[in-house]
């Protein structure tokens, strides 16, 4: 369950939260606001986030069925983000073989094998950031769907929706 800004992730699939329960949200929760997809599919959401701050950005997987190799790219600009650590393997893939490499500014890079094949949904990896952008900027959050293959071998097909941060004031 995500919160934020008025609005609510259930079961993957986002809800405006009515006005009178969102008022009660505090104004700094971070904000992840996405639209509900079909189909298996990696996203990211857009999230909102303030100068100095840390931000995790999870990437999704949506409607696994069976993936047994997955390997994405997550892109940003390095000049309103940088990595903040290692990203965290995320509860879709607990059991499988994942792989996260950072050295790149500006990219991501992840891997995930499992010889069982990942079913359901849920997060990938989490990737902590730090925000060294100024206030008002915005940096686009693009995933590339490099290999996607079932435990079989046959080639899956992915959508991939990509995502942003916007930067607010202090």
């Amino acid at each position: 369950l995500l919160l934020g800004g008025g609005w609510a992730a259930l079961r993957y699939k986002l809800v405006e939260l009515p006005p009178q329960i969102a008022k009660y949200l505090p104004d700094w929760a971070a904000t992840a606001i996405s639209r509900p997809v079909e189909g298996p599919t990696v996203k990211l959401d857009k999230m909102f986030s303030k100068p100095g701050e840390f931000a995790t950005v999870p990437v999704w997987l949506v409607d696994a069925g069976g993936l047994g190799t997955l390997e994405l790219t997550v892109s940003y600009d390095p000049a309103v983000l940088e990595i903040a650590g290692e990203p965290v393997v995320g509860s879709v893939v607990v059991g499988a073989e994942v792989h996260s490499q950072t050295g790149k500014g500006g990219v991501v890079d992840v891997t995930v094998s499992s010889p069982e094949g990942i079913s359901g949904a849920g997060s990938i990896v989490k990737i902590p950031f730090k925000v060294i952008g100024p206030a008002n900027s915005t940096t686009p959050l693009k995933v590339s769907i490099n290999k996607a293959e079932s435990a079989t071998g046959e080639t899956v097909l992915l959508n991939a929706v990509n995502g942003e941060i916007v930067i607010g004031s202090l």
